[in-house]
Formats: C-alpha cells, sequence, structure tokens
C-alpha cells in the first residue's frame, strides 16, 4: 500500500459538527451531546433497499405530478390566448392528437415545469431523510483536479460502451416485441427517442439546461447522496452499487435503456465513493447526458455516427473503451480520499460513504500519494489503445 503524502483538507476548516472541543470545555448537557453525536455517527444510517424501493416511486411520482401541472398551464395559457369556452375545451380534449400537438408546441414549458418541481421534490426528500445528518452526508466540497480530470476523460468510453450494450438490448427487444406485441406500447417510455424530434427548435442553452443540468443534479441527489448511502453502508461497496444501479436504471423505465445505463450508474457511484465530492457524479452526468442532447441537437436519428445510432461500433474500438474504462475506475480507487489521522495513519469509518469523516475520529480527509509507475504506465498504455483505435477507425 503506497504512503499519504500531504493533507487534503475539507473545504471548510471550521465546521460545529465535527469540532469536539466545542463540547468537551462546555457542561455535562454537553458533554452527553458529544456521546450522543458519535453515537449517531456510528450507527449506518438508511435508507434499506424496501425504504429505497419507496423513495425511488416517489421520484418517479414527482415528475408525473410535475408533468401534469405542466400539462395543466399549458391548458390555461392555450384557452387564454384562444378565448376558447369551457364547451369548446372539452370538445378540444376529446381530439385524439390534441394533447400531443399542444405539448410538442410547448415543449420548453412542459420540460421546464416537470424537470423543475422534480428538482424541488427530490430537494425536499434528500433534506427531510438526512434531517441533522446532511451537512455530513451532502459533499459540496470541491474535488481535486486529479478527480476532475478522470471524470472528463471517463465520459467518451462510457457512452461507447453504453451505446453498444443499448444497440445489444435493443436487438434483444425487437425480438421480443415479435413474440410479444403488446410490449411496444413500452417504448413511448423511451425518453430520448421521444423527445429527439421535440427539442431541436428550442435554444440550445435551454437543451442542456433541461436535458443535462437537472437531471444531474436531481437524480444524483437522490440516488446518490440518499439511496446510494444508505444502501451502500448497509450492504457493502460491491452489493450497495448494484441495488442502487438497478433502482436508478429502474427510473428510466423503458428495458433498453435501463440496460444501456449500467455501466454509467455503476462508474459514477465509484467516482463518487472515491472522490468524496458531490461535484464529480454531477459533472459526470451532465457530461454524458450533454453529449447525448448535442447529438440530438445536430443530427437526425438516421444519420447519428456509429456508437451512437443503430450501428455497432468496430470490436477493436469497444474493446479498447472497455478497457480504458476498467483502467480508469482503478485510478479512482487507488486514488481515493480516506480519513487518516496525524500520524496518517488510515482510520476505520464506521460504514463506507462519502459522508465527511464522523466527529468520533477526529481526522480529516487526505489523498493518498499518486499511484505506483506501473499504474501510471498501464493507464497510460490504455489511453493510448483508446485513442488509436479511435483515429485509425475513422471515429
Amino acid at each position: 500500500m503506497n504512503e499519504p503524502e500531504s493533507p487534503h483538507l475539507d473545504d471548510e476548516q471550521v465546521d460545529p459538527d465535527r469540532d469536539p472541543v466545542q463540547f468537551s470545555t462546555a457542561s455535562p448537557e454537553n458533554q452527553q451531546s458529544v456521546e450522543e453525536i458519535k453515537q449517531a455517527e456510528s450507527s449506518v444510517p438508511g435508507p434499506g433497499f424496501l425504504e429505497s424501493i419507496g423513495w425511488t416511486i416517489l421520484g418517479m411520482l414527482s415528475q408525473l405530478v410535475g408533468s401534469l401541472i405542466a400539462l395543466i398551464v399549458m391548458l390555461v395559457l392555450y384557452v387564454n390566448s384562444s378565448g376558447l369556452s369551457g364547451e369548446q375545451l372539452q370538445q378540444k380534449l376529446q381530439e385524439e392528437k390534441f394533447l400531443t400537438s399542444l405539448m410538442r408546441e410547448q415543449t420548453g414549458l412542459h420540460l421546464g415545469i416537470t424537470m423543475g418541481f422534480f428538482f424541488l421534490a427530490v430537494s425536499t426528500m434528500v433534506g427531510l431523510r438526512l434531517g441533522s445528518q446532511r451537512r455530513r452526508a451532502i459533499p459540496f466540497h470541491f474535488p481535486s483536479a486529479w478527480h476532475i480530470f478522470l471524470t472528463v476523460l471517463w465520459v467518451l468510453p462510457l457512452s461507447l460502451i453504453s451505446g453498444q450494450l443499448g444497440l445489444f438490448a435493443g436487438q434483444g427487444w425487437e425480438r421480443l416485441t415479435e413474440i410479444y406485441p403488446s410490449l411496444q406500447d413500452l417504448d413511448g417510455l423511451n425518453v430520448m427517442e421521444s423527445i429527439g424530434g421535440l427539442i431541436k427548435d428550442l435554444p440550445h442553452w435551454l437543451v442542456y439546461l433541461l436535458i443535462a443540468v437537472f437531471p444531474a443534479v436531481s437524480e444524483e441527489l437522490l440516488f446518490r447522496v440518499l439511496i446510494g448511502r444508505g444502501l451502500v453502508a448497509r450492504y457493502g461497496v460491491v452489493a450497495g452499487i448494484a441495488l442502487t444501479t438497478l433502482l436508478f436504471a429502474a427510473v428510466h423505465m423503458h428495458p433498453v435503456h435501463m440496460f444501456a445505463l449500467i455501466p454509467l450508474s455503476v462508474a459514477i457511484h465509484l467516482s463518487y465513493l472515491a472522490s468524496r465530492s458531490i461535484w464529480v457524479p454531477m459533472l459526470a452526468h451532465f457530461l454524458n447526458n450533454a453529449m447525448a442532447a448535442s447529438l440530438l441537437l445536430n443530427y437526425d436519428p438516421e444519420q447519428l455516427p456509429a456508437g451512437a445510432g443503430e450501428e455497432f461500433l468496430p470490436w477493436p474500438v469497444t474493446l479498447a473503451a472497455g478497457v480504458f474504462c476498467v483502467m480508469i475506475g482503478w485510478m479512482y480507487w487507488q486514488t481515493r480520499l480516506l480519513p487518516l489521522n496525524e500520524e496518517f495513519v488510515p482510520e476505520s469509518e464506521p460504514f463506507v460513504s462519502a459522508d465527511r469523516p464522523p466527529l468520533s475520529l477526529d481526522a480529516c480527509h487526505f489523498r493518498w500519494r499518486f499511484p505506483s509507475q506501473k499504474t501510471v504506465f498501464a493507464f497510460a498504455l490504455s489511453m493510448g489503445f483508446f485513442v488509436a483505435s479511435m483515429m485509425s477507425l475513422g471515429q
């Protein structure tokens, strides 16, 4: 194991939740408060799996409620602008394509209200569930430049791997719908395909805000800060990330989209635990969605490049992308932040998380020394393999 080097302190040097001096010199009542805080910090947090399912369903329902609110607002605006009477509106609502055409005309308003309500609902759920622990449980400190660099590197190969899995799952889905035609009704749940033709007339900044920024912030607060925190703490890193990924994929509903999101969700959660900063998974999520939005804005569905459309990448590119993703993940884990004492010895935390170190440890976050030369060489070799495969095949 490599020796740690200089400390990497949290952004807030003075934090009353972590300063034992504020309690140790006070009255016996405050001494009791210290013991209560330490006991609370050492207890394994929630939510468990069943409760996490409940939070996931609430998140999905909040999107549905936001969509209904948006629809009501659009109807009110439509009536005010057209001067329709109540009877005329009822006749319009009976037309099969009226609501669909209205949503097409007001795509920006519909997405804006839906995603805005989703963000408010998730923020409220996270704040209420974490309660007094939210200052410790939501790591808002700025990540290291190294972890930002790894995150930016990770996005393209991860997107390619996810795209290949999506194509593979899509072929299986087509065969399944041939056997069971009723399953084709689920194709309307594939959000990225359904809105692809609706956003081209919107300002680009609004598209990135609604498709990349809002989902990145809202979904990472829900699945990394709230649900993932409890599942990883209770079931360990592997099982916790797997269960969180299952629920994260379920929110996206369409089977093909769910399958394609598996590597992205695993990578995002690993980066979160390693960097101990919520900004890292939000950045990864934003960059992935922004890349998808750019493709939707600049290409027709039939003209998407290989890896993003209906064409499989050559196997050397897929292999190189997979190896590069694994090496980036290994570099992340080798440089993860750990709580160390004054002698630079790792302290054992009560549970695995991205939380600030508990008060009972009296420790700060530090970063391990840069990985060994062999690890760096393997990382550079995998990156070179990936870049060369992309360039040689003209991708």
